[in-house]
């Protein structure tokens, strides 16, 4: 039997996939649906950015990794072929493509409708190697909770697609959901969406009416990140801005705004703004990269600060990396704006926030650590949280798809979304 090597490369882009049916002149599976594929002839990350290029017209600037799946095989009998598939999944940032002569048509979908459809051999077996779990949406350390909490989402979807299938019942789904709703307990708009998706499910309490409504909600939470950040754009047209960390809705308002300049700190331990700072940079903006150290003097030189937020309590405290407290101090020194870019969605109906506990530090051969008697024991207390609260009065405004709010808007949309939780009663 031969053996061949292959990649099944999914395009992802807000939610949705790209499938492309096969030509009739395509040598295997023509009529066919499938992914990006090509046989491997360098290493197999290479071979699918290759075929990226070949059968999307995309280049490498237009799409990023997200997730590599393990190999498996696959045993065509009438053809006499053994395939080893390797799975990759990339985000795209645009949906414009460019096919060549193996393409008769292309469809951006949910990745169940794959289930639904006339495939290449094991292609949903591909997907569920590539696509989100409740594991990597707790293990993002990457990216922003806006784009997490789409993760979920998508998660929810797939999750009661299979269980649909399986006769699954309204009590499995909603364990899955009650998961990912705790999966990141800073992340207000994790619950707020797959609750808001929950909600509606709930009339009908299937499977089949999750599928439906993660989907839709799905596609409203990214047209509502979209709107944000397009609004905070606006506010940032030929000045000069700093931020920090890698806020979704910032970063896409970095890009679509036309700032003057580009303050970015280096937001350590995790380093998210350096990476950041690289990509703008190589893109052609004009930017800084900052010391976390030296954020308050880097406000000086700044005519706004714009950050994300992880998320807004119901007085209107944010909640986000740390380092945004000294900005915003230092902002309101000088008197620069201080704008946080979200969507409502990050709105929680909390009006408190518990930081990350203290840890104790020991160096080698000292006493035990129940003895915290520094003087004693040499016994060091370290405070190293990821996340800070900025109270509401250091910030100018929040800007959100529907414009900025004050905090009588905020108050109602934090009452809306307590609401939204009561699904969590009828489990």
């Amino acid at each position: 039997m031969d053996e061949r090597a292959v990649v099944t490369v999914f395009c992802s882009n807000a939610g949705k996939i790209l499938l492309f049916r096969r030509s009739e002149d395509a040598t295997t599976y023509p009529g066919h649906w499938g992914g990006v594929a090509g046989h491997v002839e360098t290493a197999p990350e290479e071979s699918a950015r290759q075929e990226i290029r070949e059968e999307t017209g995309l280049s490498m600037d237009q799409v990023s990794l997200r997730s590599t799946g393990e190999p498996f095989e696959v045993t065509d009998s009438d053809l006499g072929v053994r395939w080893t598939v390797h799975p990759f999944r990339f985000e795209t940032t645009t949906r414009t493509i460019e096919t060549n002569w193996e393409t008769a048509a292309t469809a951006w979908v949910h990745p169940p409708e794959i289930r639904d459809r006339e495939t290449v051999p094991e292609l949903w077996r591909s997907w569920d190697r590539v696509r989100p779990t409740v594991q990597t949406v707790t293990e993002d350390s990457v990216h922003g909770s806006a784009t997490i909490a789409c993760s979920a989402l998508e998660v929810l979807r797939d999750e009661a697609a299979l269980l649909d299938e399986a006769d699954g019942t309204w009590q499995d789904i909603a364990a899955i959901a009650t998961e990912l709703r705790t999966a990141r307990e800073s992340m207000a708009v994790v619950r707020t969406r797959i609750d808001r998706a929950m909600s509606e499910a709930s009339k009908k309490r299937s499977p089949a009416a999750v599928r439906e409504a993660a989907s839709q909600e799905l596609e409203r939470a990214h047209r509502a990140d979209d709107a944000a950040a397009a609004n905070a754009a606006g506010m940032i047209d030929g000045k000069s801005v700093l931020t920090l960390s890698r806020s979704g809705t910032v970063e896409r308002a970095l890009r679509d705004g036309s700032p003057a300049a580009i303050l970015i700190a280096r937001s350590l331990p995790g380093g998210e703004g350096t990476a950041l700072a690289e990509e703008l940079g190589s893109e052609g903006q004009h930017v800084t990269l900052v010391d976390d150290a030296n954020v308050p003097n880097a406000v000086r030189q700044a005519d706004v600060v714009l950050i994300g937020a992880d998320t807004v309590l119901r007085q209107g405290d944010v909640i986000n990396k740390v380092g945004s407290m000294a900005a915003a101090l230092a902002a309101r020194w000088v008197d620069v704006p201080v704008y946080v870019a979200a969507a409502t969605d990050k709105i929680s109906p909390a009006t408190d926030w518990k930081p990350e506990t203290s840890e104790e530090i020991h160096g080698a051969g000292e006493p035990d650590s129940n003895n915290v008697d520094a003087a004693d024991t040499g016994a060091v207390s370290k405070i190293s949280p990821h996340f800070e609260r900025v109270p509401e009065e250091l910030i100018t405004a929040v800007i959100t798809e529907d414009g900025q709010l004050d905090s009588n808007e905020i108050a109602a949309l934090a009452e809306r979304h307590e609401a939204l939780a009561e699904w969590m009663a009828n489990r």
